[in-house]
C-alpha cells in the first residue's frame, strides 16, 4: 500500500524553529501571435514566369580590352527545385554591340545578372542590357527589358535589384587623352569615337610659329555634323618665332593672354559632344612651318548608342 504524505501537515510543522515552505511554479507569460505564415499553397517569390520558348539576351557595349563577363541567375523550376545557371563570355572592346543569348528551363526567374570575371572596367566603359526575347533569327520579339547599366570592378547589374538605366547617367569615365601630333602646317583635329559621348573638361595645345612673317589669329572650334556650335578666338595674335600654349578649362570664368608668359587661358562651357563631333584648330595665316603639339584633353566619357 502506497504511503500517504500529509503536505498540509508538513507546511505547518516547525523544524528547529523554522517553517517549511513550498513554492509554486511561476506562471508562463505568452504574447498572442501577430504574424502567421502559410505552409501550404505558398506563392513563389518571383513574379516572372518563363518557358522553354524564352531566351535571355545580353547586349554589351564595351571599351575595355580582354574583358570577360558572366551571365548568372537562379530559376525556380516547376518541380520546386531551385537551379543556378551561368555562362561566361567576352565582348569586343571597340564600343560596338556584342550580343549573347542563353535558353531557359520552365519556371520562375528569381534573379539574373551580369558580373565581372576578368578585367577592371570603370564606370562609363561597359554597358549591359539584359532582356527576354522569343523567336529565332529575323522573327524575334523582344518583349521585356529586365535591367541595364554599367558594370564596374565593384558593381554588378542584377534583376530585380537594379532598375534599368540609360547610357548617359552618373559621372562617366574620367579620361586624359593625348591626341595626334599633327605635322608642321597642319591643324589639330580630334574626333569623338563611335558609340561614345564626351564631356570636355579641358584642352591644352602648344603652337610654335615659324620665322615666316605673318600675324596668326588662333581659333579653337567644336564642330558637329559639319556645323560649328562653339568657337573660341584668342584675343592676341602671334607673330614670327613666337611660342604660345592655349589652355581651356571647364568652369574657368576668366581669360588671360600675354606674350610674356606665352600662355592663353580661357573658360569652357558645359559641352557634351556626341560621336563624330570634332575639336579642331583654325588658325588664320597658319604658315607651312608653324607646328601644333599633340593636344591633351580631359573628358568624361560614356557609352552612347
Amino acid at each position: 500500500m502506497a504511503e500517504t504524505i500529509d503536505l498540509e501537515g508538513l507546511i505547518n510543522d516547525s523544524i528547529a524553529g523554522e517553517t517549511l515552505q513550498i513554492f509554486e511554479d511561476p506562471p508562463i507569460l505568452t504574447v498572442p501571435e501577430t504574424i502567421r505564415f502559410a505552409t501550404r499553397g505558398v506563392q513563389p517569390p518571383g513574379a516572372l514566369y518563363v518557358t522553354l520558348e524564352d531566351t535571355i539576351v545580353v547586349t554589351v557595349y564595351n571599351s575595355v580590352s580582354s574583358l570577360q563577363l558572366s551571365l548568372q541567375g537562379r530559376l525556380l523550376r516547376a518541380d520546386g527545385s531551385v537551379r543556378h545557371f551561368r555562362r561566361d563570355f567576352s565582348p569586343s572592346s571597340d564600343r560596338v554591340q556584342s550580343t549573347f543569348a542563353m535558353g531557359l528551363a520552365e519556371g520562375f526567374l528569381l534573379a539574373v545578372g551580369v558580373t565581372r570575371r576578368n578585367g577592371t572596367p570603370k564606370f562609363g566603359q561597359t554597358y549591359v542590357n539584359i532582356a527576354l526575347i522569343r523567336g529565332l533569327d529575323e522573327d524575334v520579339d523582344r518583349y521585356q527589358s529586365l535591367t541595364s547599366g554599367y558594370i564596374e570592378a565593384a558593381n554588378e547589374v542584377w534583376y530585380p535589384t537594379n532598375p534599368p538605366h540609360p547610357f548617359v547617367y552618373g559621372m562617366g569615365n574620367l579620361r586624359t587623352i593625348v591626341g595626334t601630333d599633327p605635322a608642321a602646317g597642319v591643324e589639330i583635329s580630334e574626333v569623338v569615337p563611335t558609340n561614345a559621348r564626351w564631356r570636355l573638361l579641358s584642352f591644352s595645345a602648344l603652337l610654335t610659329c615659324s620665322v615666316a612673317v605673318a600675324a596668326r589669329q588662333v581659333r579653337i572650334v567644336i564642330v558637329n555634323s559639319g556645323q560649328g556650335f562653339w568657337d573660341y578666338e584668342a584675343p592676341l595674335q602671334l607673330t614670327a618665332g613666337q611660342v604660345n600654349r592655349y589652355q581651356l578649362g571647364y568652369g574657368l570664368g576668366f581669360e588671360q593672354s600675354t606674350t610674356s608668359t606665352n600662355r592663353t587661358v580661357a573658360g569652357l562651357p558645359h559641352l557634351d559632344l556626341p560621336e563624330g563631333a570634332s575639336i579642331i584648330t583654325a588658325v588664320n595665316n597658319l604658315q607651312t612651318g608653324d607646328n601644333w603639339s599633340a593636344p591633351t584633353m580631359t573628358v568624361l566619357e560614356w557609352i552612347e548608342r
